[in-house]
């Protein structure tokens, strides 16, 4: 039997089982968060996307005079994002009682992200590439634009990229290459190389966006386990978590995704550089568990 189809029929079952066995809630595996550099405290509310649409990588934000107290500055000629907060004054509503009001106030403090400050140290971690999991995104040849440096991972069919956080923001190399896999997966969707309609119909929760990001994720996994098995351990838990939190948006039968898997499949071929006709690709997984169901 192909050894590809053994590893996708390998991988689907062991995700299968960890379905069944209950999965730990998906944990994002890069820190984008926008949070104050001093406080480490994480932003609320709209001012997650005041910060995050300005497109910086770090996640740390200051106050002018805060770059100042740690012993930096804020580098000439750059503008600052605002961020707001409510701040409440205590005030008894007369002398004669001791009832008192809260009254509510918009305050504003104007933010600059550390990229745009100098002498402030963000420590970074050390990310190393996989040598075996460069193979697989350097053979990937008719890829889509790679961008590095966004505060999100995703991929756009409207200009063929992928958008990707730098590599040291995430928590380890294995995470790095899990997700850069998934927008690659979701990259063959494009309506020049396998043309899926989960691109097309982008309506959140849908049933071809629900169905699209299984079979990103799966395939992601397939690619974790073509680039070496202490890869696809580490990701594995991740993107079972993942899978599930989509296939509750479908349909309780964890075994739907054995119908997805057949689209991944062909999704890794795509990248893998490998093609294979419908009929040869049915008759080989017909003697596979990853034969597709339909319900």
């Amino acid at each position: 039997m192909n050894k590809r189809r053994d590893t996708y029929t390998e991988v689907t079952g062991r995700i299968i089982s960890l379905l069944e066995a209950g999965t730990v809630p998906w944990r994002q595996p890069w820190t984008a968060t926008p949070m104050n550099y001093v406080s480490k405290r994480p932003y609320r509310g709209i001012n997650v996307w005041l910060t995050l649409s300005q497109g910086y990588a770090s996640p740390y934000w200051l106050t002018y005079r805060q770059a100042a107290v740690v012993g930096g500055h804020v580098k000439r000629g750059e503008k600052g994002t605002m961020v707001i907060f409510w701040k409440f004054i205590e005030k008894k509503s007369n002398e004669e009682d001791d009832e008192v009001a809260r009254i509510p106030f918009l305050r504003y403090y104007t933010l600059f992200n550390v990229e745009q400050c100098s002498g402030i140290d963000v420590p970074a971690k050390k990310v190393e590439a996989i040598a075996s999991a460069e193979v697989i995104v350097e053979g990937y040849k008719d890829a889509p634009k790679l961008e590095i440096g966004s505060p999100i991972a995703s991929y756009s069919p409207t200009y063929d990229t992928v958008y990707m956080p730098v590599r040291e923001s995430f928590n380890a190399s294995e995470a790095y290459y899990s997700t850069l896999y998934h927008e690659y997966v979701h990259s063959t969707g494009h309506s020049k190389r396998l043309g899926r309609p989960g691109l097309v119909d982008v309506r959140y929760g849908s049933q071809t966006y629900s169905e699209e990001e299984l079979l990103a994720e799966m395939g992601s996994a397939y690619l974790c386990s073509l680039s070496g098995m202490s890869l696809v351990a580490k990701t594995l838990e991740n993107s079972a978590s993942y899978i599930q939190h989509w296939l509750s948006k479908l349909r309780a039968d964890k075994k739907f995704i054995v119908h997805v898997s057949s689209r991944a499949q062909k999704a890794v071929d795509y990248i893998m550089g490998s093609s294979y006709d419908d009929e040869s690709s049915n008759n080989t997984r017909n003697t596979t568990a990853t034969n597709p169901t339909h319900a």
